[in-house]
This record gives structure tokens, C-alpha cells and sequence, in this order.
């Protein structure tokens, strides 16, 4: 739930209604409230600021963009609820990437028949369900790239689709 004084205060940035993207309201509300807790996940009591969420979700942007997503590319994204998920939405959004969730509770065809259907040519998945993915990765035919994520502080695997 956002923070109850920023919901009460006006934003001093006006934008017009087509510039009113969810990643400018995120940097205009990190310049505004910095250090005011946006969100409090899943019971973290410290919760996180709108400069660490914005901070965050530029740091995943910038990632996505160097593997080569840009504006209107698909990436698919099998993750349970954690606060990643949201960095890597938000950061996704900055670069105007389409975000296609997929139920972590998909498997076999239908998994296959989802992430084809998505057009996405990058999947992250949580460390999890790749087992679950490996199962239909003959039959994927659009992905690339499929990025593991692991809640440890091991660094994130990328795995390319069709490379020696």
C-alpha cells in the first residue's frame, strides 16, 4: 500500500494525460518523497522508498536493455510474488517493454502454448520452475533468452536459446 502522506500530497509535476506513464510518476514521486516508504512487501516492516523502488527499477532497466530489449519487445516473466518482480515490471515499463506474466502453476503444453502464444523472446524464471520450463523448451520457438533469478545472492544465469 502506497504511503499514506504521499497519497494525501499533490504532486508538484504536472504532466499531460499522454505523458502520464508509470515510470515518469515513479521518478517524479522518487524526487518528491525519496525516503518516504512507497510499499511495505510481504511484511518487511522498513518496507521500501520510493527512491530505492525507482533507484531499483533503473538498475533492471538498464540490465533488460543489454540484452537487448527495447521498446514493444515481449518478456515473459515466471516468478513468484517478491519484491523482483516489481522492480523488474516497473523497469520494464521504462524501457516500454511488454510484460507478459505467466502462472507459476503452468506446465507441459499449456506452458508452451502461453510463452509461444507471447511472442517473448526473453523469459525470466524463478529458479524453481526451471525444471518445469526445460520440460518444453524443445517446443519454444520464439525465445532467446530465458534469465534464471534465484532469491540468494548468487549472481542471476542467462541461458541463450540456439547458441553453441
Amino acid at each position: 500500500m502506497a504511503s499514506k502522506a504521499a497519497q494525501t500530497e499533490t504532486a508538484s509535476v504536472e504532466h499531460e494525460v499522454r505523458d502520464r506513464l508509470l515510470s515518469r510518476l515513479l521518478e517524479d514521486g522518487a524526487g518528491q518523497f525519496g525516503d518516504r516508504t512507497f510499499l511495505n512487501f510481504m511484511g518487511d516492516k522498513r518496507g521500501i522508498t520510493y527512491g530505492e523502488l525507482d533507484e531499483n527499477a533503473n538498475r533492471f532497466a538498464g540490465g533488460l536493455r543489454a540484452l537487448g530489449l527495447e521498446k514493444g519487445t515481449k518478456l515473459g516473466v515466471m516468478l513468484p510474488n517478491c519484491v523482483e518482480y516489481l522492480y523488474l515490471l516497473i523497469g520494464a515499463a521504462k524501457i516500454g517493454a511488454v510484460t507478459v506474466p505467466i502462472n507459476t502453476g503452468y506446465k507441459g503444453d499449456l506452458l508452451a502454448h502461453v510463452i509461444n502464444n507471447s511472442d517473448a523472446e526473453i523469459l525470466v524464471v524463478d529458479e524453481r520452475f526451471v525444471e518445469t520450463v526445460s520440460e518444453v523448451g524443445v517446443g519454444l520457438d520464439g525465445l532467446k533468452t530465458i534469465l534464471v533469478y534465484s532469491d540468494t545472492d548468487a549472481p542471476a544465469k542467462t541461458v541463450r536459446i540456439g547458441s553453441a
